[in-house]
């Protein structure tokens, strides 16, 4: 109850209008702002929890592994309470001196990424390596003409994979947005290998053991690459503090340790039956804690935007079926038309970066930004369902209430609207239940909400089948109920009717 009581405040009319209409002022201080809480004590770190054993879900639900230990100790020399936030890779660079501080998620060095941030100096030194079948043919880079492959989006294996397509057309990519669905594939037959950093393939080696190997970079000419921690650009003072904590956790052997403790750790490589799976998944750790705390985000996303899509949707319909006096359509008419296509016209996780990234930049509340973004694309549909909701009622019946002694507005507030608000009941509804489905996106605002809280534990058991059936599950109950509910609603609606 206090998650939302504390973001139903957030979400005022005050702070939309500030966010909306002080986006100008707001965009110039971004920068500025996103360093207020280094100066408070804390380092906000972005990271992508599905890349084990560099960061991946811990039994508590919150991101480790070597990098998050790694930062925690930088941070700790610096001074600084370090506070993670996952969020997708492809997110990541953009995502430095806004939303985050600083971002690690072994992410390498490249020409590319330092046109948009600066590093900091190497702590580790990665070697890329290609993971196969076991009873695969694919020995070189020759081999690799005229299969598929796959890497993560956004990484150097993405790189890599692209330079292999451009030198052998024929050869196919596909690109993921966790090393974990891509390796589901690899064991599934729909790609052929699959190139990723030399750890985390090994891992994946030793899990499935009797499945994949990995083949050792050198046999495909990669270069050994740098993992250093991205930051804003033309900050030297947070550059040279992360650099020298980087050198102190060196020299005092808390690097080592942490290399031991994840690196060179050996992983268990027993497989797991259903019963055993479903004890990883839901029951270890009480990770059954994460879907639930996952399906609130969820839910709560879904109600908010749909107060706001149902106010504002309702606002669209009567602008768009407005007419003046000499029976034409006024500005705002033609206003809400041009809304109403350019939300539906567009798709809405494309919709949630835009606001994500450009209009609320400085804005570090995922919560508040995809309330927003999903009851703005909320109410075009909404509107349309209550044009032809009031279109569906008979025109004597506002002759009626004008007959009567009521006015346009009067007549169209007590007698017209709550006809169709009753009548349109089934189809907002049903647009709620895809409000609710469809916060499944809302991991690129760095939200954990029910689909990705069964990704990341998917990428820390290593076991894709129990966590996403789980949450399709608990999605089917709770969908199942709501439309229970719908339909108790309508019969009660029913015994109000006259004939």
């Amino acid at each position: 109850m206090k998650m939302f009581k504390k973001n139903f405040a957030i979400l005022t009319i005050c702070c939309v209008v500030l966010e909306i209409f002080g986006f100008g002022f707001l965009g110039l201080k971004a920068r500025a702002l996103a360093f207020e809480t280094i100066n408070e004590g804390v380092l906000t770190v972005g990271t992508e929890a599905g890349f084990p054993p560099f960061e991946y879900v811990g039994e508590d639900g919150n991101p480790t592994g070597f990098d998050i230990e790694f930062i925690k100790a930088v941070g700790e020399k610096m001074g600084l309470k370090v506070e993670i936030q996952d969020m997708d890779f492809n997110s990541l660079v953009a995502s430095v001196g806004t939303k985050v501080d600083v971002a690690i998620a072994g992410m390498t060095v490249t020409e590319e990424r330092k046109l948009a941030v600066d590093f900091s100096e190497k702590y580790y030194d990665a070697e890329q390596c290609v993971i196969v079948r076991e009873n695969s043919n694919i020995r070189s880079s020759s081999d690799l003409s005229g299969v598929t492959i796959a890497a993560q989006l956004g990484t150097t294996g993405n790189i890599l994979a692209d330079e292999i397509v451009e030198k052998y057309p024929e050869t196919i990519l596909r690109t993921y947005d966790k090393f974990n669905n891509a390796v589901n594939d690899l064991r599934a037959e729909r790609v052929d290998a699959i190139i990723l950093d030399k750890v985390p393939a090994r891992t994946f080696e030793k899990i499935y053991k009797d499945e994949l190997k990995t083949i050792p970079g050198d046999e495909f000419d990669f270069e050994i690459e740098k993992y250093a921690i991205a930051m804003p650009k033309n900050n030297p003072a947070l550059q040279n503090a992360i650099n020298n904590a980087i050198a102190e956790v060196k020299d005092d052997g808390t690097y080592d340790k942490i290399l031991d403790k994840y690196i060179n750790a050996d992983i268990s490589s027993d497989s797991k039956g259903l019963w055993e799976q479903f004890v990883s998944s839901f029951i270890e750790s009480n990770r059954f804690v994460l879907y639930l705390n996952g399906l609130l985000v969820s839910i709560e996303i879904a109600v908010f935007a749909a107060l706001i899509g149902l106010a504002l949707g309702m606002v669209l319909a009567l602008m768009k079926i407005a007419k003046n006096r000499k029976g034409k359509r006024p500005i705002f008419s033609y206003i809400a038309d041009f809304y109403i296509d350019v939300i539906r016209g567009t798709p809405l996780v494309l919709q949630l970066l835009i606001m994500w990234f450009i209009v609320m930049q400085s804005s570090k509340n995922g919560i508040l930004v995809a309330t927003l973004t999903f009851g703005l694309n909320s109410a075009a549909y909404v509107a349309e369902i209550i044009r032809s909701g009031i279109l569906a009622i008979s025109k004597g019946q506002m002759e009626a209430g004008i007959s009567m002694g009521f006015s346009k507005i009067q007549t169209m507030r007590y007698i017209v609207l709550p006809q169709a608000l009753k009548n349109s009941l089934p189809s907002l509804c049903n647009e709620f239940i895809s409000l609710l489905k469809e916060t499944a996106i809302v991991g690129y605002v760095a939200l954990s909400d029910l689909t990705r809280v069964a990704n990341q534990i998917s990428s820390a058991t290593y076991q894709p089948f129990m966590p996403l059936i789980g949450a399709a599950l608990i999605y089917f109950v709770v969908i199942k109920l709501l439309s229970s509910l719908v339909k108790m609603l309508e019969k009660r609606l029913n015994k109000y009717d006259i004939c």
